[in-house]
């Protein structure tokens, strides 16, 4: 076997070497993909988990702001207003966090969608549709606008009080339902 011939093998297996390589980093890229969304989705969860419902389940007072919030802002005096005002935005901003996701493919469409309706329903209630303006004025114009034609294109979806009846204080308030 010649120079030429030994050459030519040479270059047939480093060519097959680099394709193996190459394969060898998209499947390392595409189980790196898998991973970075998995550890996204549960990171969005436990934040939206420890900044909503932890504070619900730990703080009675807190709890009790959002249930008479949701059901009507002339429920809260003005500093449990400020109070109910900071949680609709912090709803949205990780609506916002949520939409960023989804956008970079980090989040699936489904579970995107999952948290649209969730925040829909809440700006649904009484009391947040109350503050929406205020709210919608100081967020971004992607989610404020995302957030305004979910709401418009889906007017007749459940609100937070009637999928958690729980939160619902409207009777007691005597606010007509």
């Amino acid at each position: 076997m010649g120079i030429e011939q030994l050459s030519g093998i040479a270059e047939i297996l480093g060519a097959v070497a680099t394709i193996a390589g190459l394969l060898f980093l998209s499947i390392q890229v595409r189980d790196n993909t898998k991973v970075t969304k998995t550890s996204t989705l549960a990171s969005m969860l436990e934040d939206a988990r420890d900044r909503t419902a932890g504070q619900l389940c730990s703080d009675p007072e807190v709890s009790d702001i959002v249930a008479r919030g949701v059901s009507s802002i002339d429920m809260l005096d003005q500093k449990e207003q400020l109070r109910f005002t900071f949680f609709v935005m912090e709803t949205v901003l990780h609506m916002q966090n949520v939409m960023q996701l989804h956008e970079a493919k980090l989040l699936s469409r489904i579970d995107y969608l999952a948290w649209l309706d969730w925040t829909g329903a809440i700006l649904r209630t009484p009391g947040a549709r109350a503050i929406w303006p205020q709210v919608s004025s100081v967020v971004t114009p992607n989610i404020a606008g995302v957030l305004k034609a979910h709401l418009a294109e889906n007017p007749d979806t459940p609100m937070l009080l009637d999928l958690m009846p729980v939160f619902d204080r409207r009777e007691h308030a005597g606010v007509a339902c």
